[in-house]
């Protein structure tokens, strides 16, 4: 069994080391976040979670707009042009050229309906000059976002997992002397003062890239590759959007229904789940996604899908049963004594994110080839599944119903995708 085991590592070598390299760097951000949840704990409780869980979804859903999903896209095709200076740079213009557009149209809307923002997310209207600043300060986040899409495509690992280690020490710091001040309303504004980080951090690494030259670069738009990185948009505003919105309207359910407090329990329960999440994830953007893009045939696909699963089972199940066993002192250690009511949701959170994780493996399969219908069908039947099971468990079960809601949607969203690659055509 072990030189087995050993045989899956050697022949998927890259897959390895570049987890080996994001698992350094989610490790460092759940560390991170794990310090900046025992402040939040500590300083804003159970409600200071439900306050930043509104303001990160809401966040999530304005730069899936701003960036019109074409970083997802230009990361494809700066991996598959990087020895064509010409025509990377085509496609970075672009990208550039509509992120400004798209991100000054949500900046403006921000700016009119301020108010109404901050009443539908957070039942005052405190918050509008935040909402209001948030708009201007995407432009920031948005841009920093493409940049990383280059360094992603031109298979830069240690630069771009470098560069993200960067962004969250200096979120950390921002996010602990915030909250220290400011209690729930100084989270929110770490949370918008963190998105310069994404641009401010990285220029010195872009002055000294040997691919980045602004005057080849500059503020272009070319019609043929907007098509080509329009492809992308409709599957990213999907896989960035449906969630964020279904969180969103839920924790709003739990608001009216139940209270804030257990609209807190289920953020800080989301939070402490995605562990798991966020390692893998990183190797899946950061590797697997590139190297997809360069498989041409639907038989060699399998192959890797084979060898790929074959890693992320055994590597799932042992950090979920980690979390697991030792769920109640690693909640007493993230948050507080007052958490300890999150452990008794932990279980089927736990099953819903391993279904999750094996579901990624076909999804991002989807993504790569550009099947945009199946996609989005895919997304949009997570989000109706997850909202409407939701609704109809916790009413019936309490709390941990929205748990069972969450493991019954990724189960049937895993059957779906799995279906939806087999009966996806495509070559080349």
């Amino acid at each position: 069994m072990i030189q087995k085991i050993k045989n899956e590592l050697i022949g998927h070598s890259g897959f390895f080391k570049v987890t080996l390299l994001s698992s350094l760097s989610s490790g460092l951000k759940i560390v991170i976040s794990f310090v900046v949840s025992k402040f939040l704990a500590i300083y804003g409780g159970p409600a200071g979670f439900a306050m930043v869980g509104q303001m990160n979804n809401f966040l999530s859903i304005l730069h899936a707009f701003g960036s019109g999903g074409f970083n997802t896209g230009l990361t494809k095709y700066v991996s598959e042009y990087e020895n064509n200076s010409e025509m990377r740079n085509r496609f970075i213009a672009t990208t550039l050229f509509l992120m400004v557009i798209l991100t000054s149209v949500s900046a403006i809307f921000l700016l009119a309906f301020s108010s109404l923002v901050s009443n539908y997310l957070f039942q005052t209207d405190d918050y509008q000059l935040y909402i209001a600043i948030t708009g201007f300060m995407m432009f920031l986040y948005n841009a920093g976002h493409v940049f990383l899409a280059v360094f992603n495509g031109l298979k830069l690992f240690k630069t771009f997992i470098f560069v993200n280690i960067l962004i969250s020490f200096a979120g950390l710091i921002s996010s602990l002397l915030c909250i220290y001040f400011w209690g729930i309303q100084g989270a929110v504004i770490a949370i918008i003062i963190n998105l310069a980080f994404y641009l401010l951090v990285l220029m010195p690494f872009l002055k000294k890239a040997d691919w980045f030259d602004f005057r080849e670069i500059r503020f272009r738009f070319f019609s043929s590759e907007t098509k080509k990185l329009s492809s992308f948009t409709l599957m990213f505003l999907a896989s960035s959007s449906v969630t964020p919105i279904v969180q969103i309207a839920l924790r709003t359910y739990l608001f009216n229904q139940y209270s804030e407090i257990s609209a807190g329990f289920w953020e800080a329960l989301n939070r402490f789940s995605q562990i798991p999440v966020l390692i893998l994830t990183t190797a899946f953007s950061t590797y697997y996604l590139p190297h997809l893009a360069q498989i041409k045939t639907h038989a060699l696909m399998r192959i890797e899908i084979r060898k790929t699963i074959k890693l992320v089972i055994p590597m799932s199940l042992f950090i979920l049963g980690v979390l697991y066993v030792f769920r109640e002192l690693l909640i007493r250690l993230v948050f507080t004594q007052g958490f300890e009511p999150v452990s008794d949701l932990l279980l089927w959170q736990l099953i819903g994110d391993f279904l999750r994780l094996l579901s990624f493996v076909f999804a991002y399969v989807l993504l790569a080839k550009a099947q945009t219908l199946f996609y989005i069908l895919g997304e949009v039947f997570f989000g109706v599944c997850m909202y409407a099971s939701a609704i109809f468990l916790l009413p019936q079960y309490g709390l941990v119903g929205i748990t069972y809601a969450y493991s019954l949607s990724y189960f049937l969203y895993l059957v779906l995708v799995v279906f939806f690659f087999y009966r996806s055509k495509w070559d080349g």
